[in-house]
């Protein structure tokens, strides 16, 4: 959960710091004050507009965001009153990086946006055009748009190899990393950042070599590699120190160091990189990075188990996140302080901290539900504004109708037709409050799973007998199954079916990772057809798929170097038909079919009956078990 998160966040700060280094790469050198006392030389309102843009664009990259509003708005003044449109363009850009250097996102692609249609008014492609299409794309990245961020990178990357500008084709390639990173194409992502990083040492730009390191490092330790991140690091490490000196990006390069070293069982190195990250931090107004940095200590501190180091971390983590509002990131310390609260020994404080990260949970789903009722009222507020249009209309009608027996029976038919719309309305509104109501009552009960699960979680820890304690533990991951069906429930629009080819993958992961097997040692085979299913057959049927998948990942891959698991769902005329199987040593039949047997089997056999199905299983290779049972619409 922690990587993810870390993740997500890089991919937002890497829009932010490109757009930043368009401002380095243009300003390399140069001050305010050189283009402020060219002024005095000037003698037409086009020369004062270049300089006051000048000047305001270095001030933006030196954060003197009030200065440089005064000479952007000086540089649009005189733009228009040369009547250049190119002059205009400059202007507007540099207005645009004044307010994102501000953190006024909206009005900085605002402005980028302007820029753009300046030099389109003046028929060229100035300088600024490709740095105008690089802070819009780079708006839609961190607002999560990926679709127009993506149309605005590829159209820069046009833009830039047309009028031959390197840095630009450099910068939007790293744009186009950071967007098919956030679209899940990892392969695409890596592509275009080494394309960034030959570009870079092909035209010698090191303004931005740094951060081109570091998102290349991030992919591959996304990608689990995290040996291959680690050169990367080094060198992105290198830039940041000696070459250009940028404390948030030589801030993300240490913290990501730390978690490579973290993941390779190298923790010495992995908290001493952490610890150059905080040395760092601390010059930085970054709450939020301050908040992932101590939670990855807190990761580091866990596998070494040096678990009052790592409660210590989170106790600091959740207070900043509390004073600075980070709600959701108050939510996951929370949780990750229950869990190594609980490894101390410490259950008061785990049973807290779990309460919390519940609680903060309810409040952001609660806030969702205050959402959607809002939405809810609106749509009845309109819907009663339409019904007084259309009985004002009716009225109006009836002026023009004169007497008779057809006007009459138009107004009966119009009355009719309002009735049957009110009703129509009246049944809508109470459904779409049902349907509401129906989805709170799956995520209570999904909440309350969820925390039934964690205290038998907490309670196994307890349990010295080793029998006693896998029996918890195996009774906690059967409300896991349970506790993923609702789950589904209470986040789609149909409440009553869920799509059990997304669940049956999530329940493989889940139970993959919680035996200690990931994508590299061993083969997930899942071949399932996009069906909906009543959730009165997929609760049982999800029971049986985590007791055969659990045996398996307990049971039958010992001494096996190449394990494979498959699953296959598949609807043939009016039944569905189940198939596990594994390559492992094979069940003992004799065992399988003795009446008296382990609670797992006996669950098994009475979920089949409960579905009106046949069981069967054939060894040879491995365990293949074959579930028939009636399909149900």
């Amino acid at each position: 959960m922690l990587h993810k998160t870390t993740k997500a966040y890089m991919t937002r700060h890497l829009s932010a710091t490109i757009a930043l280094l368009v401002l380095a790469s243009i300003t390399y050198g140069q001050s305010a004050g050189d283009y402020i006392e060219k002024l005095a030389q000037c003698t037409t309102a086009a020369d004062s507009a270049d300089n006051y843009a000048w000047a305001a664009i270095c001030t933006a990259s030196e954060y003197e965001t009030k200065i440089g509003l005064q000479y952007a708005y000086k540089a649009i003044a005189m733009g228009r009153k040369s009547g250049n449109h190119t002059k205009q363009a400059t202007a507007c850009f540099a207005l645009s990086n004044v307010f994102f250097a501000n953190d006024q996102h909206d009005s900085s692609k605002l402005y980028a946006l302007k820029t753009i249609e300046q030099y389109d008014l003046a028929g060229k492609k100035g300088v600024y055009y490709t740095y105008a299409l690089n802070i819009v794309a780079g708006y839609y990245l961190a607002k999560g748009d990926a679709k127009s961020a993506l149309r605005y990178a590829h159209r820069q990357l046009e833009v830039a190899t047309e009028v031959k500008d390197t840095v630009s084709i450099s910068n939007s390639y790293t744009m186009l990393s950071a967007v098919y990173d956030m679209l899940n194409n990892l392969d695409e992502s890596i592509h275009y950042s080494k394309k960034a990083l030959e570009m870079n040492e092909l035209t010698g730009n090191i303004l931005n070599r740094a951060v081109v390191l570091t998102n290349l490092a991030m992919l591959y330790n996304t990608a689990g590699k995290y040996r291959e991140a680690l050169p990367y690091l080094h060198q992105a490490i290198y830039y940041s120190i000696e070459v250009d000196p940028t404390p948030r990006q030589l801030t993300n390069a240490y913290t990501i160091a730390g978690e490579c070293y973290s993941k390779l069982g190298n923790f010495d190195s992995a908290l001493y990189y952490l610890g150059k990250a905080e040395n760092m931090i601390e010059n930085i107004e970054a709450p939020q990075d301050r908040v992932k940095l101590l939670m990855m200590y807190a990761s580091t501190f866990e596998a070494v188990g040096r678990y009052k180091d790592g409660i210590k971390s989170l106790t600091e983590a959740k207070e900043i996140a509390r004073a600075k509002t980070l709600t959701k990131l108050y939510s996951l310390a929370s949780r990750n302080l229950s869990k190594l609260s609980a490894l101390e020994g410490d259950y008061f404080t785990a049973y807290n901290a779990l309460k919390e990260h519940k609680e903060t949970e309810d409040s952001l789903s609660g806030k969702e539900v205050q959402k959607t009722i809002a939405e809810l009222k609106e749509q009845y507020e309109s819907e009663k504004k339409d019904e007084r249009i259309a009985h004002e209309k009716v009225n109006n009608k009836r002026l023009t109708i004169g007497l008779g027996i057809v006007a009459l029976l138009a107004v009966l038919v119009l009355v009719q037709y309002i009735r049957q719309r009110a009703a129509t309305a009246t049944i809508k509104k109470q459904s779409d409050k049902l349907t509401l109501l129906m989805k709170e009552l799956h995520h209570r009960v999904k909440n309350n799973l969820q925390i039934i699960s964690s205290l038998l979680s907490l309670q196994s820890f307890r349990i010295k007998d080793s029998a006693a304690s896998k029996a918890v533990r195996e009774g906690q991951q059967r409300i896991e199954a349970m506790s993923l069906i609702h789950q589904r429930l209470y986040t789609r629009d149909n409440i009553t079916e869920i799509n059990i080819r997304e669940f049956i993958s999530d329940l493989v992961d889940s139970l993959q990772s919680a035996y200690g097997y990931d994508a590299d040692n061993i083969a997930i085979n899942l071949d399932i057809d996009n069906e909906l299913m009543n959730v009165d057959q997929a609760i049982p049927l999800s029971l049986i798929i985590n007791e055969l998948v659990t045996n398996a990942f307990k049971y039958a891959y010992v001494d096996n170097n190449s394990p494979e698991l498959s699953i296959t769902l598949k609807r043939k005329a009016d039944q569905l038909e189940l198939e596990v199987a594994d390559n492992g040593k094979g069940v003992n039949i004799d065992e399988w079919k003795d009446k008296e047997g382990s609670f797992g089997k006996e669950l098994i056999q009475t979920f089949v009956k409960q579905l009106n199905g046949y069981l069967s299983l054939i060894v040879d290779g491995g365990t293949r078990f074959t579930l028939t049972i009636p399909y149900t619409a």
